[in-house]
């Protein structure tokens, strides 16, 4: 008998109007996958793990042909756990998991419907968990304030219809699914991975007792923060069924490894470091020039087809190269999400500060003295904002242009370019803007890597300059004759 999971987390969405951000979903997904493998009979190899972000483009059907793909894997008498982090939402009756890219007016072609994800995991003779860990309105998610009137996304994640059938969620259908700064978690999934560890080594993990766990616990933290969150379970089970077992402590290998083994690790790592040492650092002299060169020609290559880039007679300003502390505050949240996303390791520096509102203090003496009070919790601030800003050392070159069309009567229009250096290579994010004041509509290109093999790289930043002047054209037209249309039907008022 084998586990499979299939964890799904996503934080952020391009349709913000419909789907606001939410706390801490990849963390929780990480937190999930790592105590499946370490403290349950998970394997790695079993395991889907996504975290979804709004610079991934796949289609639903993507993400379902892997699901697909590890399902395929199983047999008769395993275990199937399916778990979700993020928005859910229901349009016309059909329930949706919300994913970065999702429109909520085009909710058919963008959202992953429940239903399929139901069918797939609805094999004859497996046992199916699924966990939900979001509101069920679609909005307003972990901790946000507003109304609540979407019961049949809840409704849809209760059904079941077949043995071994077991779904266990964040809260109930008229509550909201909180985060936890401190935990740094959301209070659901971190609670849920608290309980399964406080199994004894090989016990099996009955869903009943876990449900147990979970919302005691839940239900003493609501008592301290002031909260109302209560997880929900719903099963269809004929007779004793295991959802995993807790793993057995790593024993000491008692066995020595051979001398010859350890030696031919040992070669091989030290081969590998040679390999990596001759490669020429981002840093070296002639990798720095490559990359002034670089920015030198993307200047060079936008003034050349300035006349190409469509203006309708507004301002256009080809900015001087400057470094990446000057790029947009605007801009450097995207850029700064993205890198992160990726997990380069980036030669620049980026930081995210949080800022935190200040709160009263707690006065009520008797209430520190409460048994269940949690001082932490009850303190707990609230994000004001978050701060970004990218800065990059004297000894690298400028790295960074933008192209602006400005108009008092329309939205300005930027084309925006950034050569980020990394560890031995650089990426280019290019991308554009559309907006003004706080009211920005954003876009990214695909990142080109560049390898600092000059005559390809060049190349490269050729063809993404071209595509880049035309993606903005397209762009900028449709906003001009949107704000053109506003204009014309005010003036007949």
């Amino acid at each position: 008998m084998k586990r499979f999971a299939i964890l799904l987390g996503c934080e952020e969405y391009k349709d913000y109007k419909n789907y606001s951000a939410i706390s801490y979903c990849h963390a929780d997904v990480n937190l999930l996958e790592e105590t499946l493998i370490n403290c349950c009979d998970f394997a790695k190899q079993d395991i889907y793990c996504e975290l979804l972000n709004i610079y991934d483009e796949r289609t639903p059907e993507n993400i379902l042909d892997e699901i697909r793909k590890l399902l395929d894997k199983s047999e008769p008498g395993d275990t199937i756990l399916f778990y979700y982090s993020g928005h859910g939402d229901n349009v016309d009756g059909e329930s949706y998991l919300v994913l970065p890219y999702t429109q909520r007016d085009n909710i058919t072609q963008t959202g992953l419907p429940l239903r399929d994800i139901s069918g797939l995991l609805r094999k004859n003779d497996r046992i199916n968990v699924r966990i939900f860990d979001c509101c069920h309105s679609g909005q307003d998610v972990r901790s946000s304030k507003g109304k609540i009137d979407n019961k049949t996304f809840m409704q849809d994640i209760a059904n079941s219809n077949n043995d071994g059938w077991i779904t266990l969620a964040s809260c109930r259908e008229d509550e909201y699914s909180y985060p936890n700064n401190g935990f740094g978690h959301g209070v659901f999934t971190y609670y849920l991975v608290e309980s399964i560890k406080e199994f004894n080594e090989d016990d099996e993990i009955y869903p009943e007792l876990l449900k147990l766990k979970v919302v005691d616990k839940v239900l003493k933290w609501n008592s301290t923060s002031g909260n109302k969150q209560t997880p929900t379970f719903n099963s269809s089970i004929a007779g004793n069924i295991s959802i995993a077992r807790r793993k057995k402590a790593i024993e000491k290998q008692k066995d020595k490894v051979e001398d010859n083994q350890i030696n031919s690790n040992k070669d091989g790592i030290i081969s590998r470091i040679k390999a990596v040492r001759s490669i020429k650092s981002i840093k070296d002299e002639d990798n720095l020039k490559k990359l002034k060169n670089y920015i030198e020609f993307i200047y060079d290559k936008i003034t050349h087809e300035q006349n190409s880039i469509e203006k309708f007679d507004n301002d256009l300003i080809i900015s001087d190269i400057q470094t990446a502390d000057e790029i947009p505050s605007h801009l450097q949240p995207l850029i700064i999400n993205y890198l992160k996303s990726r997990k380069f390791e980036v030669s620049h520096e980026y930081k995210v500060e949080k800022i935190y509102k200040q709160k009263r203090e707690q006065t009520n003496f008797l209430k520190f003295n409460h048994p269940l009070y949690n001082p932490f919790d009850a303190h707990e601030p609230e994000v004001e904002k978050i701060k970004y800003s990218i800065e990059q050392d004297w000894d690298l070159p400028q790295s960074y242009l933008d192209v602006i069309v400005d108009d008092q009567y329309f939205p300005e229009g930027r084309m925006f370019i950034y050569i980020c250096p990394l560890k031995i290579s650089a990426c280019l994010i290019s991308g554009i803007s559309i907006g003004d004041e706080d009211k920005w509509n954003n876009e990214l290109l695909d990142t080109i890597f560049l390898k600092m093999n000059e005559k390809e790289d060049l190349e490269k930043i050729q063809n993404q300059v071209c595509e880049l002047i035309k993606k903005f054209n397209k762009a900028y037209q449709e906003s001009i004759e949107k704000n053109l249309k506003y204009y014309e039907w005010e003036q007949k008022l």
